[in-house]
């Protein structure tokens, strides 16, 4: 098989152009075509007898912006970084920028905790990160590092919500004076962009069970309280900025009957901060701070849409 498409390949390469209409050549074309498309299965198929085993002979799958490497599987790679591809425009539309990287923004999938942490170990003193998944700037490449462990939704909210950090940080370096809650609410809202089910289960379950943080207390959050208690602090932020930006009237995007947008408090609030601005005579920012206990009552009652 291999020998009869290599001397295939040859003789594609020695076929007319493709400007010839003559019967002939219209069916050496298609025949190439086929071989072409023959050839490129046989290289995917050989590839999986390939050793992947170890993260020096990882599977790597290259996106425009992305650079994901894994042990796992091509087709894994090749999902998670279809899907940052798409997140980075909600990235970019949120910030107000155009940045892109120079280079694609590595990411790497480990598939065992040993190897995570082994990573993290070498590379990141905040490797136990929120939800398995953190943004390596110490490293040379300077990846999101991330465990899978089977579930795949699981993944993308975990690989987005630290890509939306290393976005942040290389797009914004201004944004590095943003407060913890912020800068973790951001990331913990775009992780609910694959699952907006779950922050509705997730919001109704804080609710149910009289569970919220006062407002004022998320604000105030400092590194150690995330690590003590990270899943609904995680959840209660990504809802609030979910709720915010597209759910509350006063702070969520609005647009005319042409779909145009005339107003988006919220995203403006984030805008002037990222970049390092005093946000503080904004309405949005005087609500978290000033009017947060009418906020949380506003917040708490809410529900979410089916």
């Amino acid at each position: 098989m291999c020998l009869f498409l290599l001397a295939s390949s040859a003789f594609c390469q020695e076929g007319p152009g493709e400007d010839s209409a003559a019967p002939d050549a219209l069916y050496q074309r298609s025949l190439c075509r086929a071989i072409e498309v023959a050839q490129r299965r046989l290289e995917e198929a050989s590839e999986v007898f390939q050793d992947h085993s170890t993260f020096d002979k990882a599977w790597e799958v290259r996106t425009a912006h992305y650079l994901v490497k894994t042990t796992h599987s091509r087709s894994l790679a090749q999902e998670v970084a279809d899907g940052l591809e798409t997140m980075l425009g909600h990235f970019q539309t949120l910030l107000d920028t155009e940045w892109i990287p120079s280079e694609p923004f590595r990411v790497f999938i480990f598939v065992t905790i040993p190897d995570y942490n082994a990573f993290g170990e070498q590379f990141g003193a905040e490797h136990s990160s929120f939800y398995g998944s953190f943004y390596s700037d110490q490293h040379p490449e300077q990846p999101v590092a991330v465990v899978f462990r089977g579930n795949m939704l699981e993944l993308q909210m975990e690989v987005t919500h630290s890509a939306f950090h290393q976005y942040l940080e290389r797009a914004k370096p201004s944004a590095r004076q943003l407060p913890l809650a912020f800068s973790e609410g951001l990331a913990a809202y775009f992780s609910l962009y694959w699952a907006p089910a779950y922050c509705r289960e997730q919001h109704q379950h804080l609710a149910e069970g009289n569970r919220f943080i006062p407002i004022r207390r998320l604000a105030a959050a400092y590194l150690e309280q995330f690590n003590n208690n990270t899943h609904e602090l995680m959840m209660e932020l990504g809802c609030l900025f979910t709720y915010l930006r597209w759910h509350r009237e006063g702070t969520r995007i609005e647009r005319d009957a042409q779909g145009k947008i005339t107003s988006e408090p919220f995203s403006d609030v984030v805008r002037v901060l990222v970049d390092g601005g005093d946000a503080s005579g904004l309405e949005t920012f005087k609500l978290l701070n000033e009017r947060a206990a009418a906020l949380e009552t506003d917040f708490r009652a809410f529900r979410f849409p089916e």
